[in-house]
C-alpha cells in the first residue's frame, strides 16, 4: 500500500498533534477527531457512483473532497492512517443487529479496527453513525462500561461471540458545573425569552396582514380596470399607485424577513429542541421543557 499524506490527512481532521509515538492517547484524540469531523455518509449509493475500497479513491474522497463516506470506506481509512502511525492493528468483520435480534448467521456487514498497544486490545470504529457511533476506542474487556458523552458502551463475550452494547445508564458530564445548574432556571429563562418575542411577533403578524389586504385590493382594483390590458405595464401600475406602493412595501418586508419574525417563537422552540433532543429532552413552543423515557438498549455484534 502506498505511503499516505499525513500532513493532509491531519487537516482534513483538524488533529494538531502532539504524536510521539503510537500510545492511546493519540489514538483516541485522533479517532475522536475523525468522527467529529467525517460523517457516516452514503450518497454514493443514491447518486449511483461507483464504490470500491481502493485506498486512494476513499482518501480523494473523505480527505480531498471533503465528504463523509459508509463504515468500509472510513474505517479502512482509519486502518490505512494507524499503519502509517506504526500502531500494532488488524481489520476485523462485524455484524449489526438491534434490540434482541442477535443472530450470529447474519452476514458481515460492517468494518471495525482492533489495535493493539502494550499488550492491550481495543476496538476502534469512526463509521457506525446514529447514536451507536464510539468517540474513543473502547478496550476489549468483556463487561467493562466504557462511559462517553454519547452513553455508556461495553463489549460482552458469550462463548467466544462478542457483543457490542449500548446501555441507557447515565451518561458521563462533560461539564460537571453545568451539570449541577438547575435546569428551571434555563427552563425559566428560556420561556421569558419565547415570551418576550411575542409582543413584537403580533405587531410583525398584524402588519404582515394589513400589506397583504392592501395589496390584494389593489391587485383586484388593478386587474378589474378596463385601461389596464389597454396601456404598458409599467403605465397600468403608475395609474395604481396604491397597488403599487403595496406590492413594493410587501416585497421589501419579505427581504427584511418578516417572514421569520412572525414565527420567531417557533423558531426558537425548534432550534432548542433539535439542542436538547441530544439529551433526551425536549421542549414545547413556550419554552416549558420536556423529559423524555430513555431509550431501550440495543447491540452491535461483531465475531
Amino acid at each position: 500500500m502506498d505511503k499516505m499524506n499525513l500532513d493532509e490527512f491531519f487537516k482534513r481532521i483538524g488533529f494538531s498533534g502532539p504524536f510521539e509515538k503510537p500510545d492511546q492517547a493519540t489514538l483516541n484524540a485522533i479517532h475522536k477527531r475523525i468522527v467529529m469531523t467525517v460523517p457516516f455518509e452514503n450518497l454514493s449509493i443514491h447518486c449511483g457512483e461507483k464504490i470500491g475500497m481502493d485506498h486512494k479513491a476513499i482518501f480523494n474522497k473523505i480527505v480531498r473532497e471533503q465528504r463523509g463516506g459508509w463504515c468500509m470506506e472510513g474505517n479502512y481509512l482509519l486502518a490505512w492512517v494507524l499503519r502509517e502511525l506504526g500502531y500494532d492493528s488488524v481489520m476485523l468483520g462485524a455484524r449489526v443487529t438491534f434490540g434482541n435480534a442477535n443472530d450470529p448467521s447474519a452476514p458481515e456487514s460492517h468494518l471495525i479496527n482492533m489495535v493493539t498497544i502494550d499488550g492491550r486490545r481495543y476496538i476502534a470504529d469512526v463509521s457506525f453513525g446514529l447514536s451507536f457511533q464510539i468517540w474513543e476506542p473502547i478496550e476489549l474487556v468483556s463487561g467493562k462500561d466504557h462511559t462517553e458523552a454519547a452513553g455508556v458502551f461495553r463489549l460482552i463475550d458469550q462463548d467466544g461471540l462478542w457483543f457490542f452494547e449500548k446501555t441507557s445508564r447515565k451518561q458521563k458530564i462533560l461539564n460537571p458545573d453545568l451539570a449541577k445548574s438547575d435546569l428551571k432556571a434555563f427552563e425559566r429563562r428560556l420561556t421569558e425569552y419565547v415570551s418576550c418575542l411575542q409582543p413584537a411577533t403580533g405587531r410583525w403578524r398584524m402588519i404582515l396582514i394589513v400589506v397583504s389586504v392592501c395589496t390584494a385590493t389593489g391587485a383586484w382594483n388593478w386587474l378589474i380596470d378596463p385601461d389596464t390590458q389597454k396601456v404598458s405595464f409599467f403605465s397600468s401600475l403608475w395609474n395604481h399607485p396604491f397597488f403599487t406602493i403595496s406590492c413594493i412595501t410587501l416585497i421589501a418586508l419579505f427581504f427584511a424577513g418578516i417572514h421569520k419574525r412572525v414565527v420567531a417563537p417557533s423558531i426558537i422552540a425548534a432550534r432548542c429542541r433539535t439542542v436538547l433532543a441530544e439529551y433526551n429532552m425536549s421542549c414545547d413552543d413556550t419554552g416549558k421543557l420536556i423529559l423524555k423515557p430513555r431509550p431501550n438498549p440495543h447491540s452491535k455484534t461483531f465475531a
